[in-house]
């Protein structure tokens, strides 16, 4: 089968959450089939990356889209019924490009990724075609704009209903659409009868995050994530004022690290306290996964899955989460992790697991049992494997 994929940042190197999630796409079908990607990338420099990862494409196209750009063509949008992040991304040097290449291609089928390059091929016949949402954004969104006090909030609260009405709208032009869980569809199902959506949840590579058994910090607490979006640098903002300092009436000498890439200044702000640690981008989180005693996730924004919290459970790094942050997540709190929705309870559980060796490991070999059995790639890419066969052979 020869498979286009339409991503609207490359993909490599998997770093952050959607472009994991096409990475191991990509990864995993180039095994059984051909895959060809068209993409756009920020800087010509990304095209570099491609030499690493030049064996999973028979083909690759990019497109250079500056930011200065995409904020021109967000800006030129504003009386536009369709999402800022519709503008930001669109070209019509891309659009082309697209379409050059599908009628040149034979392609068995489209692979969109992020509705943000849906409006490329939302009209297109004769190709089955598969939307990956990811998350519910319009989710995200809402919730967003309930923390949200930058200069951003603004916009936030306008893009959440263009948002949501572009994804309701646009999930009946596609054969199938993904979502990364139940929470997000049963959001989109508040708002429309489309039925046409499958769930295929993240995954975790357990031969790479290899369970730990060894020795640890127990004075280490560490929080994992892209700290360039709100979601986590309010989550890791929230964690400071209200969590830490109560931890740290308990256990004074608990530090607080922040290891992810490109941290905002709010975040580095952080850093000026001596109990806070921002590392800024690393090469490999498992160092610090394997020092932590505990990983934290005190989203209060987002939607979808946290790998953050998949790939701590999978290296045996107990959590304790918000009840955002679990979402999509079939765990049972108490078991294979600990669940809080106030500062001062998140903060006693955190205490706990340092303290109690019994209670850590528990939830520690549970945490990656429960990962071996639901939550492997191979588990959930067999999903996709399944559903792309259906919608090509029932288009064939």
């Amino acid at each position: 089968m020869r498979i286009l994929f339409l991503t609207p940042r490359l993909p490599f190197p998997p770093v952050g959450g959607d472009k994991l999630r096409v990475f191991n796409f990509i990864k995993h079908l180039s095994r059984n089939h051909k895959i060809a990607l068209i993409s756009f990338i920020a800087d010509p420099d990304e095209a570099n990356y491609l030499i690493e990862y030049a064996s999973l494409l028979e083909r690759v196209k990019t497109v250079l889209l500056s930011k200065e750009k995409s904020y021109s063509n967000a800006c030129r949008g504003i009386l536009s019924p369709k999402p800022f992040q519709i503008h930001y991304y669109y070209l019509k040097k891309m659009r082309q490009l697209i379409f050059q290449e599908i009628e040149s291609g034979k392609y068995d089928l489209v692979f969109v990724h992020l509705i943000r390059m849906a409006e490329y091929v939302k009209d297109l016949r004769g190709v089955p075609r598969i939307l990956d949402l990811t998350d519910a954004i319009s989710l995200n969104y809402e919730r967003s704009v309930r923390y949200r006090r930058d200069v951003f909030y603004l916009v936030n609260l306008i893009e959440k209903e263009k948002v949501r009405r572009y994804e309701t709208e646009i999930i009946s032009h596609f054969e199938k659409n993904l979502l990364i869980s139940s929470v997000d569809k049963n959001y989109l199902s508040r708002y429309t009868d489309n039925q046409n959506i499958e769930i295929v949840p993240n995954g975790v590579d357990i031969d790479y995050f290899q369970f730990y058994d060894g020795v640890f910090d127990l004075n280490r607490v560490v929080f994992l994530g892209n700290m360039r979006t709100f979601p986590n640098s309010d989550a890791v903002e929230y964690f400071c004022k209200e969590i830490l300092p109560l931890i740290r009436k308990e256990l004074p000498k608990v530090k607080f690290h922040i290891i992810g890439s490109e941290p905002s200044k709010v975040v580095r702000k952080l850093a000026s306290e001596p109990e806070v640690v921002v590392t800024g981008y690393v090469k490999d989180v498992r160092p610090f996964l394997r020092k932590a005693a505990v990983s934290v996730c005190p989203m209060r924004v987002g939607a979808g899955i946290q790998n953050k919290i998949l790939e701590s459970m999978a290296m045996g790094t107990p959590v304790v989460s918000t009840p955002e942050g679990v979402e999509g997540i079939e765990v049972n709190p108490g078991q294979e992790i600990l669940v809080s929705n106030s500062s001062s309870d998140f903060a006693q559980k955190v205490t706990e697991l340092i303290q109690n060796r019994a209670l850590r490991r528990s939830i520690s070999l549970n945490a990656r049992r429960l990962v071996e059995k639901k939550y492997t790639w191979e588990i959930t890419l067999n999903q996709l494997e399944h559903i792309i066969t259906e919608v090509v052979g029932r288009d064939n």
